[in-house]
């Protein structure tokens, strides 16, 4: 009870002292005694994440974690801390704060709520994250009685944005803009003098604001080599002064295209012109001015200035190559935009833009350097789950997990579960519950799944959990998890839970392969095959449960390495064979791995029979139907073959190899 009534108190004390209060069980004391076992009991808060102490004299001190993701900002919360201590000196706090990577911290927040271990008493979490924590069970304690004294102090909508069923989790205890209003008098008052862009060039803004800066009194004074004589006196004959710095935010193009009824004109009045061009015309001349256009740099130069009234040639070239990076993003987004506006599904030259998502330990093998990009808008991905619990993922779990969710898209409208083992589905079940399916997938290959991946369209609950629980498991990704199948889960320690929602779409329809120097591109193989899509080409036409099976095995047996066979049973997968040189060979191992399953399966395959050797050996093993493409010229032999056996097969017309 007392840590809520302190944060209440903080609250009051710093006037919008903290943002947010979490839940769960924070491992953070209330004494001073308390602080070095709160240290070591947070994983998160460790020596390499920018830790910082208060000096705290006294007997009561109550020793509060909080976590930030800006330097600057443990400078704000001690302050307020200290000016608490002034004014309650029998009620005095120590802040242990702990700075951390913006992502970083907010992924680390997000485990130890959802496991309820190591999150802090205070926390700084950023405007645009803040939704993601306002989703299932809120971790964050309600401030709401605390916020009520001072509510009148604070814009209402600023508030809204930290509120939940009339509930609030969170206070603005800091603000950033992308168009500031500012009071001049003050600034003179700091000594600040600003100068508007039309006191520069001389010549008003025309056309609505859109031409402001291009002028060549700014333009001339960002692009003047100021080594050479010559520049610097057609400078002084003009009358133009130098730029020494350069910042830049360009007008929120994406954020525009993504918003919900946007219209064509305000997406086109979006595309800033002004701001890329000063961008690129300093970075052009990096030489002497630095230029900056993520606010992620700002304290790095500040503080080289600070120290030594200047930034270094090597901050100034590193900032001019992210300003070309960051303008060739900007330019790709709106060029995607036009393009798609204008269908054109292979232009002449293609530059598609990606954002790292996380640097990763290794790529394929430790050899292998890697790191994880996501696309303009991910929405049924990997980049757009949120992780629960565990290790971060590698570049084989991402692989691994990509799969896995791509084949459990299929199955939308039914209770299914997927087991992928190295890119390839080792277990795939339906049934009328999500556990049911799950009993299913891991019944198919209970060895393979060892290590594997699984991905369920359902939220996983007790049951189920325990049973996950029971077996070693790379990644588990789902809807969501209950709070008890949480608690079961999150004992073993470094298993990755991932949340996603899928009933998502994917928000691109292309696939992109690189090749050495090159880049295959090619729509998403998005085919369904419907029972009325069917062509029965045997004597023996099949039964209705043999339809249901054989469209079953159809859908998982597109997300098999070619050449690919898949046996499905009961609504299940019984063999799997992936990846052979030849289509005899992928049956042979299906076969083999399913024993005594094989009577009465399907058989699926991903291509045509070139001869009847397939057929054969699914005729030995005791299957009952086929469903394959069609289409080879030697498809008679492979139906003779089937009516003497009294075996029913269907043709698709549709082909799904899979390199």
């Amino acid at each position: 009870m007392k840590k809520k009534v302190l944060a209440a108190l903080m609250c009051a004390a710093m006037t919008v002292g903290m943002l947010a209060g979490c839940g769960g069980n924070s491992t953070a004391g209330n004494s001073s005694s308390d602080a070095g076992e709160a240290a070591s009991g947070t994983e998160s808060a460790d020596s390499g994440a920018g830790r910082r102490e208060m000096d705290v004299e006294g007997d009561d001190v109550t020793t509060l974690e909080v976590w930030t993701f800006i330097e600057n900002h443990q400078d704000f919360y001690t302050n307020m801390a200290e000016k608490w201590n002034e004014e309650n000196p029998d009620k005095k706090v120590k802040l242990v704060l702990s700075n951390m990577a913006y992502d970083d911290m907010h992924n680390k927040l997000s485990l130890a709520l959802e496991s309820g271990e190591g999150a802090p008493d205070v926390v700084d979490i950023e405007l645009g994250k803040f939704p993601a924590f306002m989703t299932g069970n809120i971790g964050l304690k309600d401030l709401t009685d605390a916020i009520a004294p001072y509510k009148d102090n604070v814009v209402q909508s600023r508030l809204d944005l930290y509120s939940k069923d009339g509930k609030c989790y969170g206070l603005p205890t800091h603000v950033g803009t992308t168009v500031a209003f500012y009071n001049t008098e003050a600034l003179e008052a700091a000594g600040i003098h600003p100068i508007g862009i039309s006191d520069v060039t001389g010549f008003p803004e025309i056309m609505d604001g859109r031409v402001k800066t291009l002028h060549p009194k700014v333009h001339g004074a960002l692009l003047c080599v100021r080594s050479n004589p010559d520049h610097v006196r057609q400078l002084q004959e003009l009358g133009i002064e130098y730029i020494d710095l350069v910042c830049v935010n360009l007008y929120p193009f994406k954020e525009t295209v993504l918003k919900p009824g946007v219209t064509h004109e305000e997406i086109i009045e979006n595309i800033d012109i002004g701001g890329p061009s000063m961008l690129r015309s300093a970075s052009k001349n990096y030489q002497s001015i630095p230029v900056l256009c993520d606010p992620k740099d700002y304290d790095k130069v500040l503080e080289e200035i600070r120290e030594n009234h200047e930034t270094t040639l090597e901050t100034r070239e590193r900032l001019a190559a992210k300003v070309f990076r960051h303008t060739a993003r900007y330019d790709a987004m709106i060029a995607d935009y036009l393009t798609k506006k204008t269908h054109e599904e292979f232009p002449e030259s293609m530059t598609i833009t990606f954002d790292k998502v996380q640097d990763l330990r290794y790529g394929e093998n430790p050899h292998q350097k890697a790191a994880f990009y996501k696309g303009m808008n991910p929405q049924y991905s990997l980049a757009n789950a949120t992780q629960l619990h565990g290790k971060e993922l590698s570049y084989n779990n991402i692989q691994d997990g990509n799969a896995a969710i791509e084949i459990l898209k299929d199955f939308e409208g039914q209770y299914a579960a997927v087991g992928v083992k190295h890119m390839n589905p080792c277990g795939v079940g339906i049934g009328e519950n999500i556990e049911a399916a799950w009993d299913k997938a891991y019944e198919a290959d209970s060895i393979s799944i060892f290590g594997g991946i699984v991905a369920l369209n359902a939220k996983v609950e007790k049951g189920l959990a325990e049973k996950l629980s029971k077996i070693f498991l790379e990644i588990i990704i789902a809807p969501d998890f209950s709070d008890e199948a949480l608690e079961i889960l999150t004992r073993k320690k470094n298993i990755r839970l991932m949340k996603l929602d899928t009933s998502l779409s994917v928000s691109s329809a292309l696939k992109y392969t690189n090749v050495n120097d090159g880049l295959l591109v090619q729509e998403m193989d998005q085919h369904v095959i419907n029972e009325e899509d069917l062509k029965c080409v045997t004597n023996r036409k099949p039964t209705e449960e043999e339809i249901k099976q054989l469209l079953f095995g159809w859908k998982v047996v597109k997300h098999v390495k070619s050449n690919a066979i898949v046996l499905v049973k009961n609504d299940m997968t019984v063999g799997v064979g992936a990846g052979q040189m030849n289509r005899v060979g992928a049956a042979k191992i299906a076969i083999e791995q399913a024993g005594e399953k094989a009577k009465g399966s399907v058989l699926a395959s991903d291509a045509f029979f070139p001869m009847p050797d397939t057929v054969q050996e699914a005729i030995k093993a005791g299957v009952t139907a086929i469903i394959q493409p069609g289409g080879s010229i030697k498809d008679q032999l492979s139906i003779d073959e089937c009516n003497e056996h009294g075996i029913a097969m269907v043709f698709t017309g549709v082909r799904h190899f899979k390199h």
